[in-house]
C-alpha cells in the first residue's frame, strides 16, 4: 500500500480523510499547514500528497511551488482538496504547477477514492514542470479574491448584527405572546436568508398547537399547513432533547418527520425554542437562498434567538401561571375541607363496621408505654371502659392461661426486630365461656430501626372456630370412607385449601397427608396445573353443578392424566363452602388405548401392503422370468440385449420394494436361524463404516456374554443397516453412532405398557446417534410406511420394514429422541437357549431332469412362464389352474407325478390343502410351494417349517430350476 500525506489546517477534515483512506490499508501521515507538510515530504518521501489550498503559515500553492523547486521531492504526486471560491481559476493555476486534480469540498467518498487510486496507479513519471513567470501573480490574485470574499461576508455579518440588535429591543419590550412569536418567525427567516419559516408551540394536549406562525408564505400556502400535525420521527427526537437539526438533501425531509403539508425544500434548519427550565416549541426555516445548505453560523444565530425568545415567552407566561395557581390553591382548600369531612364520616362508619364485624383495634407506644383500645375490644374482653386502663398486662389477664406465653413471645419477637404477628388466641370470659379472637399486629419503626409503634386488630372468630370443629368432624367421617378406595378422594374449602386428602391421593402427588392438609394445590402441581385446577374448582362452586372431566396435571415432575369428578360441598344451610372430588389416574389406560389404536392402524396398513405386494410379485415373476429367458436367447452383441437388461434390472428393483412391503406387513417368507447378534453386527462393521463416512465415529459395544436370537440373518442385517443409514442422514456435519448389545429381562412393568411383548429374557440392541433428533409428532409416525423426513430422497419404507421384521421375529422396537440431542432406537429380541446354526453352501451345478411334475397356479402368466421353463429343462409338465382341477387330473387312469408345484393362496382349495390330499394318494410325492406371501399353515409366526420346500415370488428361471432339482433330490422332504 502507498504512503499518503494529508495537509489541512482543520483536524476534522484530516480525520475524515484518514478514516476514509485507512480502510484501503494505506500508510497515512498528517500535517496542519504547508510548511509542516514540506518538512514531512523531505523526511518521509510520500507517494501522494492531498492538501488544502487556503491555510495559515503556508498555503497550498506556495507549498507546491517550494516542493517543485527541491529535486528530491519535485516529482511527488499532488491532489488539491479545497472549498475555494474561484474553483476554475484554482484548477488552471494548479495544473500549471503539476497538481494532478483539484477536488471540491465536500466530495463524494467514491469520487475521492477513485481519484486517489488513479493518482497512485500513474506509472509514468511526471513531466518536467517549469513554474510560469505569472504563477506568483495568479497566486496573489486568488488570495486577494479570497480576502475580498471575506470582506463581503463581514459586511453581511454586520447587517445581521444590526437586525439582531433591533430584534433584541423589540423582543425585550414585547409582552404579547402572539406578536412576540410572529416577530421571531419573520426576523429569523430574514437573518439566515431562508425562503420559509414556521414557529410551533404545542399545547401539550394531543397534537394541537397553542401558537402556530409562518413567514415567507403566501396566504394559499399558509392555509395548506395542517395546524394539528406535529413533528415526528428524527426531527421530533432531536427537538425533544433541545438539540438542532440541519441538513440538505434533494429528496426532501418528510420521511424524517417533517409534516406532509409543509412546502418541499432542499435544505432545512430546525431549532428548539426553549428556556433553561423547559422546551416550549420549535422554529423551522426552509430553503436557504443563494446556497445549498444552512451554515453553522445560521444555526448558531437561530439557536441564540430561540433561547432569548424562550425566556421572554416564559416570563410573559409566569403571570398567567400565577393566576392559575391561585385559583387551583383555592380549589385545593375547598377540596381539603371536603376530604376532612369525608374522613370524619368514614371514621364513624368504620366504628360502626367494627361493631358489626366485632373487630377492635389497638395501639401501643413502647417509649411512652401508652396503650389505646377501641370500644369493641372492651366489649370482647368483657371489661368496663370507664374503670379499666388499657395495658398489655390487662390483656394477658383476660387470656386463657395456656395462651399467655404465646402472646408474650410474640411481643418479644417484635421488640427483637420482627415486623408483626398473627395468632388465634382464647379469651376466658367471666362466665367461663371461651371466646376465640384472631389477633394481628404490625410494627412501625424509625430510620434507625427502633420500634416506635405497635398497632393491630383483634377479631371475634368464635363462630368460625365452631364451624371448623364441626367441619373437622365431618372430615374425619369422610376420611374413613375415602381411605377405603384406591381413587384419590379430597375435600377443599372455598380458598382451595385441603380439608381431607386420602392416602391414594397422597400417593398420586408423592407427599404425605400431613404435608397437604391446610395447603392448596400450589404446593402439589406446577403453575399451569394449579391455575387449571383452581379455575375448575371456582366454576363448580359458582354453578353448583357436578363436573366430570379429564385433567392433565404435573406433580413432582411427572405429568399424568386424571379422570376427575368434582361436586360442590354444601353446608347445612345449603351454602357452598368448598369442593368434593374423586380423581382416578387413567394415564396407563390412555397409553394402552393409544398403543391399541396405533397397532390397529399398522395392522390395517400392513394388510394393504401385503395384498399389493402379492399382486405385484405375480407380475414381477412374469416380467423377470421372461426377461431372463429372452436374455439367454440373445447374442452378446445383440442391440436389444441392453434394453432387455434394463427391463430385468427394473424388475429386480421392484422385487426389492415388494420384499420391503412384505417385511413391513410381516407376511414375508423368511428363513430364521439361531444366530449370534454380536457376530452379525461385527461382520457388518466394515460395511457400516463405509456407509457412515469418515466424519462419523461408529462404535460397537457388547456387555457380558450376549445371548443368541432366532431371526433371518439377512433381515437382521437389513434392520441394522436401515437404522445406521438413518442415523447418518441425521448428522450432516458428522457425529457418532453407537451400537450396544446386552442381555435384558422384560418384566411385568414393561409388559404392562407393551401388551404384545413377550415376558422373559431378551437381547437388547440399542442404536444411538448424536443427530438433530425428532419432535413428538415425528416420533409418533416414524414407523408408518411411506412416511419420510427426507423429502424426495426417502421412500418411507426403511423404518417401516425394520418394524415389520422385528415384529415378525417376536420382538419389540421403540424410539426415544429429543430435538438437538440425538435419537436412540431400542430393539428387543427374545433370547434363545440353543446353539448357533451354521449354514453350508452347496456348490454343485444345477442339472436338468425328466420327472413328471404337476403345476398348479391360478395366475395364468406365472403358470405359462413356469411351464415353459420346466419343459425347457426336460421335465414333463401337467398344468392346472386351481386345486379342484388338479384333483380331477390325478383321478385319470395312469396319472403319476413325482413333484407338485403349487401356489399357496388359491380360490376354493389352497395349496396346502391340495398337497395334503394328493399326499394321501401319492405318499412319495414331493411338494414345492410358490407364493409372494401367505397366511396359510406353511408359515407359522413367520418361521418356515424345515420339511417344506418353498420358493418366494418373484423368482427367476435359474432359481426355479435350482429349487425344483433341490426338492426332487432331497430325501428329507415330502
Amino acid at each position: 500500500m502507498a504512503k499518503i500525506l494529508i495537509i489541512d489546517d482543520r483536524v476534522a477534515n484530516r480525520d475524515l480523510l484518514v478514516t476514509l483512506l485507512g480502510y484501503g490499508g494505506h500508510h497515512l501521515v498528517e500535517a496542519s499547514d504547508g510548511l509542516e507538510g514540506l518538512q514531512i515530504c523531505l523526511s518521509e518521501k510520500p507517494d501522494l500528497v492531498i492538501t488544502d489550498i487556503l491555510m495559515p503559515t503556508m498555503d497550498g500553492y506556495e507549498f507546491v511551488r517550494r516542493l517543485r523547486l527541491d529535486p528530491e521531492i519535485a516529482e511527488t504526486k499532488i491532489l488539491f482538496y479545497t472549498a475555494h471560491y474561484h474553483l476554475e481559476e484554482a484548477i488552471n493555476l494548479a495544473k500549471s504547477c503539476g497538481v494532478l486534480e483539484v477536488l471540491k469540498k465536500p466530495c463524494e467518498p467514491e469520487d475521492l477514492l477513485r481519484s486517489v487510486a488513479s493518482a497512485l496507479n500513474l506509472d509514468s513519471a511526471l513531466p518536467s514542470i517549469t513554474l510560469q513567470p505569472d504563477f506568483d501573480e495568479n497566486h496573489l490574485r486568488l488570495l486577494t479574491n479570497k480576502l475580498s470574499r471575506n470582506v463581503d461576508e463581514l459586511r453581511k455579518t454586520n447587517q445581521r448584527l444590526e437586525i439582531l440588535v433591533q430584534l433584541g429591543v423589540e423582543l425585550g419590550s414585547e409582552k404579547d405572546a402572539s406578536r412576540l412569536l410572529q416577530t421571531f418567525c419573520d426576523s429569523s427567516r430574514e437573518i439566515v436568508g431562508a425562503r420559509f419559516a414556521v414557529v410551533g408551540i404545542p399545547s401539550g394536549e394531543g397534537a394541537y398547537y397553542r401558537h402556530f406562525f409562518t413567514s415567507g408564505m403566501d396566504q394559499a400556502t399558509s392555509k395548506k399547513l395542517n395546524r394539528n400535525e406535529a413533528l415526528t420521527g428524527a426531527l421530533a427526537s432531536v427537538i425533544s432533547t433541545g438539540r438542532c437539526f440541519r441538513a440538505a438533501r434533494d429528496s426532501g425531509f418528510h420521511n424524517l418527520g417533517l409534516p406532509a403539508s409543509f412546502p418541499a425544500a432542499k435544505s432545512i434548519l430546525v431549532v428548539a425554542l426553549l428556556s433553561p427550565l423547559r422546551i416550549y416549541g420549535w422554529i423551522c426555516v426552509l430553503e436557504k437562498l443563494g446556497a445549498d445548505t444552512f451554515s453553522e453560523e445560521d444555526e448558531r444565530l437561530i439557536k441564540m434567538l430561540a433561547t432569548q425568545v424562550g425566556r421572554t415567552y416564559e416570563n410573559g407566561s409566569l403571570y398567567m401561571h400565577l393566576l392559575d395557581h391561585s385559583a387551583k390553591l383555592a380549589e385545593e382548600i375547598t377540596e381539603r375541607k371536603r376530604v376532612e369531612a369525608a374522613l370524619r364520616d368514614s371514621a364513624a362508619r368504620l366504628r360502626e363496621a367494627q361493631q358489626i364485624a366485632r373487630v377492635g383495634n389497638w395501639s401501643w407506644e413502647p417509649h411512652t408505654q401508652s396503650t389505646h383500645w377501641s370500644e369493641v375490644l372492651f366489649d370482647l374482653f368483657a371489661l368496663d371502659p370507664q374503670s379499666t386502663k388499657p395495658s398489655f398486662e390487662k390483656f394477658l389477664s383476660v387470656l386463657h392461661p395456656e395462651d399467655r406465653e404465646t402472646a408474650q413471645n410474640r411481643v418479644k419477637a417484635v421488640l427483637s426486630g420482627q415486623d408483626g404477628f398473627a395468632d388465634d388466641l382464647r379469651i376466658l370470659q367471666p362466665n367461663s365461656q371461651i371466646l376465640w379472637i384472631h389477633s394481628r399486629a404490625c410494627a412501625r419503626r424509625d430510620a434507625q430501626g427502633q420500634l416506635i409503634l405497635l398497632e393491630g386488630t383483634d377479631q371475634d372468630i368464635t363462630e368460625r372456630k365452631r364451624a371448623e370443629v364441626n367441619l373437622q368432624r365431618t372430615v374425619f367421617l369422610l376420611k374413613a370412607v375415602a381411605d377405603s378406595t384406591t381413587d384419590a378422594v379430597f375435600v377443599k374449602d372455598k380458598e382451595g385449601k385441603y380439608l381431607l386428602f386420602n392416602q391414594a391421593a397422597a400417593d398420586f402427588v408423592g407427599k404425605s397427608i400431613d404435608e397437604v392438609i391446610g395447603q392448596d394445590d400450589s404446593i402439589l402441581f406446577d403453575a399451569q396445573s394449579f391455575s387449571q385446577i383452581r379455575a375448575r374448582d371456582l366454576r363448580v362452586m359458582e354453578t353448583g353443578r357436578v363436573e366430570t372431566q379429564e385433567e392433565i396435571l404435573t406433580a413432582a415432575g411427572k405429568t399424568r392424566i386424571y379422570n376427575a369428578l368434582k361436586a360442590p360441598f354444601w353446608d347445612a344451610n345449603g351454602k357452598v363452602i368448598g369442593v368434593i372430588g374423586i380423581s382416578r389416574d387413567v394415564t396407563d389406560q390412555r397409553q394402552l388405548e393409544d398403543q391399541l389404536r396405533q397397532a390397529q392402524k399398522m395392522e390395517a396398513v400392513g394388510r394393504l401392503a401385503g395384498g399389493i405386494a402379492h399382486d405385484f410379485n405375480n407380475l414381477l415373476t412374469v416380467i423377470n422370468g421372461y426377461g431372463e429367458l429372452v436374455l439367454s436367447l440373445l447374442k452378446a452383441n445383440d442391440p436389444a440385449r441392453e434394453m432387455i437388461q434394463e427391463i430385468v434390472g427394473a424388475g429386480e428393483r421392484a422385487s426389492s420394494l415388494t420384499r420391503q412391503l412384505l417385511a413391513f406387513s410381516r407376511k414375508s417368507i423368511v428363513e430364521p436361524k439361531i444366530v449370534d447378534p454380536v457376530s452379525l453386527v461385527t461382520d457388518l462393521d466394515k460395511l457400516l463404516r463405509r456407509v457412515v463416512g469418515e466424519d462419523i465415529e461408529l462404535s460397537v459395544m457388547s456387555s457380558g456374554n450376549v445371548g443368541v436370537i432366532q431371526i433371518d440373518p439377512g433381515q437382521f442385517e437389513q434392520v441394522i443397516m436401515n437404522m445406521v443409514v438413518n442415523a447418518r442422514d441425521a448428522m450432516p456435519k458428522g457425529g457418532f453412532v453407537t451400537i450396544e448389545l446386552q442381555n435384558i429381562n422384560l418384566d411385568e412393568s414393561y409388559i404392562g405398557k407393551h401388551p404384545d411383548a413377550i415376558y422373559g429374557p431378551h437381547v437388547l440392541i440399542a442404536i444411538t446417534d448424536s443427530g438433530i433428533g425428532m419432535d413428538a409428532v415425528t416420533q409418533s409416525r416414524i414407523f408408518e410406511p411411506f412416511f419420510t423426513t427426507k423429502g424426495e430422497h426417502g421412500t418411507g419404507l426403511g423404518l417401516a420394514t425394520a418394524h415389520g421384521i422385528i415384529k415378525q421375529a417376536g420382538g419389540q422396537v421403540s424410539v426415544y429422541s429429543e430435538l438437538g440431542k440425538g435419537t436412540t432406537f431400542k430393539i428387543y429380541l427374545p433370547r434363545i437357549d440353543s446353539p448357533v446354526q451354521t449354514t453350508k453352501k452347496d456348490s454343485k451345478p444345477i442339472s436338468q431332469g425328466s420327472e413328471s411334475i404337476l403345476l398348479v397356479e391360478d395366475e395364468e402368466m406365472v403358470r405359462s412362464l413356469s411351464k415353459h421353463i420346466l419343459i425347457s429343462l426336460g421335465y414333463r409338465v401337467t398344468e392346472a389352474t386351481n386345486g379342484e382341477e388338479a384333483l380331477a387330473l390325478v383321478e385319470k387312469p395312469g396319472s403319476s407325478f413325482r413333484l407338485l408345484i403349487t401356489d399357496v393362496v388359491m380360490p376354493k382349495i389352497g395349496g396346502r390343502e391340495l398337497a395334503n390330499q394328493l399326499k394321501q394318494k401319492f405318499p412319495d410325492l414331493k411338494v414345492l410351494f410358490l407364493s409372494g406371501y401367505t397366511d396359510d399353515a406353511v408359515v407359522r409366526h413367520g418361521i418356515l417349517q424345515a420339511e417344506v420346500a418353498f420358493l418366494q415370488k418373484p423368482f427367476t428361471p435359474t432359481l426355479l430350476a435350482a429349487k425344483v432339482r433341490e426338492t426332487l433330490d432331497n430325501t428329507q422332504t415330502g
